[in-house]
C-alpha cells in the first residue's frame, strides 16, 4: 500500500491553509483600507464645505457691519444723535443703534477726547484705565481711526471673555473730524453662526483660534471653559500661524485624532483662524461597521477551512500528537505514560514502540539514580549492552561513590580523633602542670607559713584561703584530665566522678559497668569520649534538673559500646532551641557523631531525661584516597 509521508500531509494542510486565509485577509484589507479612504476624503469634503460656509458667513457679517457704519458715517442725522446733549434722549437713541446693530456698549468721544456716552461696565474701564499697555492700546486704536477699524480686545479684558471693539470717527457733511464712536460687538450672533450643527454629526465643532494660540470661542466640550484660557496648539492653528490653510487628520486641542480643516478669516484689524473639525471615530463609523463584518465573514471562513481541515487530518495527527506530547514531557525531565501500539504497526507504531522502550530504560535510571543519591550504593542495576554509555556511565558511578564515601568516612573518622586526642593530650599537659607545679607551690607556701611569726588566730585564715585553693587547683586538675582515666581506665574515672558527686551534693548516682568491656581495651578516644558525655551530662543535671537521683548504665553490645544516662528531674523541652542545656546537648551530639556513633536524647518534663550513646568498636586501618 502507497503512504503518502506524514510531514508532506501537514505541510500541504498547513499551506493549503495559510494560502486560503493569506489571500482572504489581503482582499479584505484592500478593501477596508479602499473604503476608509473614500469616507475619510468624503469627510473631509463635507467637512470643508461647513468650513467655508461658515468662513463665508462670519467674512459678509462683518463687511456688511462695516458698510453699515461707514454710511452712517456720512448721515447727518446720525452724527447728530450720537452727539445729542440730552441724556435721555441721547441714551435712548444710542441703545437703540446698539440693538440694531449688534453691539453690547458704546463710549462716544467728542473732539476733545471728553466722553459725550458710556454705557461700558466701569470695573472694565477701571482695569483699562489703570493699566498702562491696555490704556495705550485703546486710546492708539481710536486716534489712528480715520473711517472704520476693529481690535481683538480680548488679552486686554479683565474676564476673559472674547472681546471685539469696533472703532470709527464721528465726521460732519464737510468732512470735519467731531469725535469717535467705541463699539463692543455682540459675540452671541457669530457664535450662533459657529454652533450650526448640520453637517458636523455628534462630535463635530467649529471654533475660532487666535493668533496666540488661544480660542475666541466657547468651546462645545468645555462650555464653562473662558475661551482665551483654552490653549489650541495644535498642528491646524500651527499651519495657519504659518499662513498654511488646508486639511488633515491630527490630534485636536483634547489630544482626540480628528478630522481637520482650517482656513484663515478675512477680515481686517484681526487675526483670526475658523476650525472645523469632527472626531475620527465618528467620521469612521461606517468604516467600522464594514471592518466587523469583514472580520466576521473572515472568521467564519477561517473556521470553516479549520474544521474540514481538522476533520481530514485528524485521524492522521492524533497519534503524531501524542507522541509529541510524550517527547514534550522527556525534555522536561517528566516520563509519561506507554502508548498502545497495534498489533501490526506502521511508521508511527515503531516510533512509540522505541519511545516505550525509552521510557523503560529512564525509568529504570531513575530508581537507579535515586537510591544511589540515598547513599544505597548496594542497588543493582543491569546495562542494556556494553554499548550502553549511560548504564556503564552510572554503575562506574555508583562504584566511585561507594569508595569515596568509604574513604570519607574513615578520613573523618582519622581526623575527629586526631583533634579528640590533641585536646585531651594538652588538658593532661595542663593538669600535670597544676598538680605538679602550682600546686605544689601552694603546697610549700603552706609549709613557709607555718613557720612565721604569725600567730595562729592570724594563721588561721591564710591557711584555710591556701587550702581552698589547692582543692580548687587539685579539681581543675582532675576536670582537666582525670588520672584515674589515664592510669585505670574508663571504669575507674566514671567511678570518680560519680563517687565525688554523691559525696559533695545531694544527688544520688547508681553506676554499672558491664565487666565484659575490660578484655576489649577500648581506644583512647571512646574512652575520652565516653567519659566527657557522662561528665556533660552530669553537669547539665546538677546545673538544671533539680534532679534527686542519676543513673549511668555502660554496657556491650555486640560490637557497639552503649552507656545510657538516666535523671529523674524536671525535663525540658526538646524542641525549645533556646532551653539551658542546650549548649551541653549540642556537645554531646557532636562527640558522638565525630566517631560514628549515635546518640538519643529523651526528655519529659514529669519523668525527667535519657540519653543514650551507642558508639561502634572498630579495628581502624590505613586507607588510601580512591581518587
Amino acid at each position: 500500500m502507497l503512504r503518502i509521508p506524514l510531514n508532506i500531509t501537514f505541510k500541504l494542510t498547513a499551506v493549503y491553509l495559510l494560502l486560503g486565509f493569506f489571500f482572504t485577509a489581503v482582499l479584505s484589507y484592500i478593501f477596508y483600507h479602499t473604503l476608509k479612504n473614500s469616507v475619510i476624503e468624503r469627510a473631509m469634503h463635507q467637512l470643508s464645505s461647513v468650513n467655508m460656509l461658515k468662513k463665508n458667513t462670519i467674512e459678509n457679517y462683518f463687511s456688511y457691519r462695516k458698510i453699515n457704519q461707514l454710511y452712517l458715517q456720512s448721515n447727518e442725522e446720525f452724527v447728530q444723535t450720537i452727539l445729542d446733549k440730552n441724556d435721555l434722549l441721547h441714551k435712548k437713541n444710542i441703545e437703540d443703534y446698539l440693538e440694531k446693530f449688534h453691539y453690547r456698549n458704546a463710549l462716544i468721544f467728542d473732539n476733545n477726547f471728553d466722553k459725550v456716552f458710556n454705557s461700558f461696565d466701569s470695573t472694565f474701564l477701571t482695569h483699562v484705565l489703570n493699566d498702562a499697555t491696555s490704556k495705550e492700546t485703546l486710546f492708539s486704536f481710536i486716534r489712528n481711526t480715520k473711517d472704520y477699524h476693529i481690535i481683538d480686545f480680548t488679552r486686554y479684558n479683565p474676564t476673559g471673555e472674547t472681546m471685539l471693539l469696533v472703532s470709527f470717527a464721528i465726521k460732519s457733511k464737510e468732512g470735519k473730524p467731531l469725535g469717535w464712536l467705541l463699539l463692543e460687538k455682540d459675540f452671541s450672533y457669530i457664535q450662533e453662526i459657529l454652533l450650526e450643527r448640520t453637517g458636523l454629526g455628534n462630535t463635530g465643532e467649529t471654533y475660532l483660534v487666535a493668533e496666540d494660540f488661544t480660542m475666541r470661542s466657547p468651546s462645545r466640550f468645555f462650555p464653562d471653559s473662558v475661551p482665551s484660557h483654552m490653549r489650541v496648539h495644535t498642528k491646524a492653528s500651527i499651519e495657519i500661524s504659518n499662513n498654511r490653510e488646508g486639511e488633515s487628520i491630527l490630534d485636536d486641542y483634547r489630544g482626540i485624532p480628528v478630522l481637520s480643516v482650517y482656513r484663515k478669516l478675512n477680515i481686517a484689524g484681526i487675526q483670526w483662524a475658523i476650525i472645523s473639525e469632527i472626531d475620527v471615530e465618528e467620521a469612521l463609523i461606517p468604516v467600522y461597521s464594514m471592518r466587523d463584518k469583514i472580520i466576521i465573514v473572515l472568521i467564519a471562513i477561517s473556521t470553516i477551512t479549520l474544521v474540514v481541515t481538522y476533520l481530514v487530518s485528524i485521524g492522521i495527527t492524533k497519534p503524531v500528537r501524542q507522541l509529541r506530547n510524550h517527547i514534550i514531557l522527556l525534555s522536561k525531565g517528566q516520563l509519561p505514560p506507554k502508548q498502545h501500539v497495534k498489533s501490526n504497526p506502521d511508521e508511527i507504531g515503531q516510533m512509540i514502540q522505541a519511545m516505550n522502550q525509552l521510557i523503560d530504560v529512564i525509568q529504570r535510571t531513575r530508581e537507579f539514580a535515586t537510591a544511589i543519591g540515598h547513599g544505597n550504593f548496594d542497588a543493582e542495576y543491569t546495562a542494556l549492552s556494553k554499548e550502553d554509555v549511560l548504564g556503564n556511565a552510572l554503575l562506574q558511578m555508583r562504584d566511585k561513590l561507594k569508595e569515596i564515601q568509604k574513604y570519607e568516612r574513615e578520613i573523618l573518622r582519622q581526623r575527629s580523633s586526631a583533634i579528640i586526642e590533641g585536646q585531651e593530650k594538652e588538658r593532661g599537659r595542663i593538669a600535670r602542670e597544676l598538680h605538679d607545679g602550682i600546686s605544689q607551690m601552694l603546697t610549700a607556701l603552706r609549709f613557709q607559713l607555718e613557720i612565721t611569726s604569725l600567730r595562729a588566730e592570724e594563721k588561721a585564715p591564710l591557711k584555710q584561703l591556701i587550702d581552698e585553693t589547692i582543692a580548687e587547683v587539685k579539681r581543675i586538675s582532675q576536670s582537666s584530665m582525670p588520672a584515674a582515666l589515664v592510669d585505670f581506665g574508663l571504669e575507674a574515672a566514671l567511678r570518680t566522678i560519680c563517687d565525688n558527686v554523691s559525696r559533695t551534693t545531694h544527688t544520688k548516682i547508681d553506676f554499672f559497668f558491664d565487666e565484659s568491656i575490660k578484655a576489649d581495651g577500648l581506644s583512647f578516644e571512646i574512652n575520652v569520649c565516653l567519659y566527657r558525655i557522662a561528665q556533660e551530662a552530669i553537669n547539665n543535671t546538677l546545673k538544671h534538673a533539680e534532679a534527686s537521683k542519676i543513673s549511668i548504665e555502660v554496657s556491650k553490645k555486640h560490637n557497639h559500646i552503649e552507656m545510657k544516662i538516666r535523671d529523674n528531674g524536671k525535663g525540658f523541652d526538646e524542641n525549645n532551641l533556646s532551653n539551658p542545656a542546650g549548649s551541653g546537648l549540642k556537645n554531646i551530639r557532636e562527640r558522638t557523631a565525630l566517631l560514628n556513633g549515635q546518640s538519643i536524647i529523651k526528655s519529659d518534663k514529669s519523668k525527667g531525661t535519657e540519653i543514650i550513646v551507642t558508639l561502634p568498636i572498630v579495628e581502624h586501618q590505613e586507607i588510601h584516597s580512591p581518587l
